[in-house]
């Protein structure tokens, strides 16, 4: 009868140490370069205000849009030091810790999106596993459009593009364009605009609804009408911030991420083609290729791929590659 005593007090004692490690509340501070007005901030505002009532007020989200946390690298930084608990980035960021995303910014590798979610479906599943592997969890995956060149003169071709120099945000980036035959200038993104307006660059790399947001078009009037590579972006959040959410809320966490992800999908869709009118509405000029002239592009970078295989790893893009092969035999 003792021995049952002592039993039943120990398991009475682990349940209210167990209950009482999720009781605490927990404060999530998630950064991100997205400026405030744009639906992914609305949608990350609305994922928080999901948390707060499914879990009665303990957990809460707070979000800094618009670089209030500084550009990708700098909240790269500020995640590993424990100032923030959760961000939002993009390749730039997502590289930092994850080298292997920077094969989606592979220039002219993906042709279109049934391709890129062909190839996200097979390979992130397992950068998943290794992000937690170092520690952050991902919340969800999401592609939020195209990128492509914006520049201060028309740029049809190649040779045209390396009489310019070139804003590229990443010393991988560089390295990958420099090797390519193109100039290039690196600083933060939230300088580029002051450095258009000065001349330092005069080409620039973007989706068309950032260079909406940020304005960066109205120094830079002409857009080649060729997509570079796609927009990956997702939500990573530290694995001790995850773990201090009780675990039967987890599910509901991540489906409240997932939607984001669909829903910026139909965002895009209509944003980037919004953006688009609305900067040719204020005198952007695009300018489109003939089918040769892609070709021309796509050739372009065939010489840095090694560049970008040393960065990712040979067997990842060799697997990418005939991913895309494959995709391609049927659609």
């Amino acid at each position: 009868m003792k021995v049952l005593k002592i039993s039943l007090m120990v398991a009475a004692l682990l349940i209210v140490s167990q209950t009482g490690i999720f009781a605490k509340s927990v404060k999530i501070k998630l950064g991100t370069f997205a400026p405030k007005e744009t639906f992914w901030v609305k949608d990350l505002n609305k994922m928080g205000n999901e948390w707060k009532k499914l879990t009665n007020n303990k957990v809460r989200l707070r979000i800094y849009a618009g670089g209030v946390a500084g550009d990708e690298p700098a909240m790269a930084a500020k995640l590993r030091a424990g100032q923030l608990s959760a961000a939002t980035f993009t390749v730039l960021g997502l590289q930092d810790f994850m080298p292997e995303t920077l094969v989606f910014s592979t220039p002219f590798l993906f042709k279109n999106d049934g391709e890129v979610r062909f190839v996200m479906n097979k390979i992130l599943p397992d950068l998943e596993k290794r992000f937690e592997a170092k520690g952050y969890k991902v919340l969800h995956w999401a592609t939020l459009g195209w990128i492509y060149l914006f520049s201060k003169e028309k740029v049809s071709t190649p040779d045209e593009l390396k009489t310019l120099k070139l804003f590229i945000d990443s010393p991988e980036g560089s390295e990958v364009y420099e090797k390519a035959g193109f100039q290039s200038e690196q600083f933060s993104r939230q300088n580029l605009l002051k450095n258009l307006s000065i001349d330092m660059v005069s080409a620039y790399t973007a989706a068309p609804i950032y260079s909406l947001a940020n304005q960066w078009f109205g120094v830079a009037g002409h857009m080649m009408d060729y997509p570079i590579s796609p927009a990956l972006a997702a939500t990573i959040v530290k694995m001790d911030k995850w773990e201090a959410i009780d675990p039967k809320y987890h599910a509901a966490f991540l489906k409240a991420a997932q939607d984001i992800s669909e829903n910026a999908e139909i965002q895009v869709l209509k944003f980037d083609q919004e953006a688009k009118k609305l900067m040719v509405e204020k005198n952007l000029i695009i300018n489109p290729l003939t089918n040769e002239q892609k070709k021309v592009w796509q050739n372009a970078f065939i010489e840095a791929y090694p560049v970008i295989q040393n960065m990712v790893s040979k067997l990842l893009f060799e697997k990418v590659v005939q991913l895309l092969a494959e995709y391609r035999k049927t659609n």
